[in-house]
């Protein structure tokens, strides 16, 4: 996730299962926010296979930046059977990813409405700011060149 443009290699993040979504909404900066991550089953990323995983929840929320609350509802929407590369590849997006530090989501509309804009009073300075902290559109060719480069996937045998 991290490669693609979810954050910084080093960022916190925690992938929750869809029942988090069934619970009841929380406002920002409740405890019972931080008591709900708590009763998550928790392991580590690296030791959880994506495959098996998928196939019990094919939608998730994947949280990072926790100063931000930056979250991304993850869904896979097809199963390509025929897959012939040895990686993961990004298809399509939509739209690039927040950068460090801009607010959460109230924060990254702002700073979106004025990076889009030339005539925004804001865009000059908004321009320098994500430019420092290397705001970019997604570039998925680039991106499956990294994926390519450091991820690899075994083949899954059906039984």
């Amino acid at each position: 996730m991290q490669i693609i443009g979810f954050g910084e290699t080093y960022e916190e993040h925690l992938f929750m299962q869809r029942q988090y979504l069934l619970d009841p909404p929380v406002e920002e900066g409740d405890v019972s926010c931080i008591e709900r991550i708590m009763r998550i089953e928790m392991r580590k990323a690296r030791a959880t296979r994506l495959p098996k995983y998928l196939e019990t929840y094919p939608e998730f929320l994947y949280l990072y930046n926790y100063g931000d609350n930056l979250e991304h509802l993850i869904k896979v929407e097809k199963v390509i059977e025929d897959y012939s590369f040895g990686h993961p590849t990004l298809l399509e997006e939509e739209g690039a990813c927040p950068s460090e530090d801009v607010g959460g989501s109230r924060g990254y509309e702002e700073f979106l409405e004025a990076w889009n804009n030339p005539l925004h009073p804001e865009h000059e300075r908004m321009c320098e700011w994500g430019t420092s902290q290397r705001y970019r559109e997604l570039n998925i060719p680039q991106i499956n060149k990294v994926m390519e480069s450091m991820l690899k996937l075994k083949k899954i045998m059906s039984q």
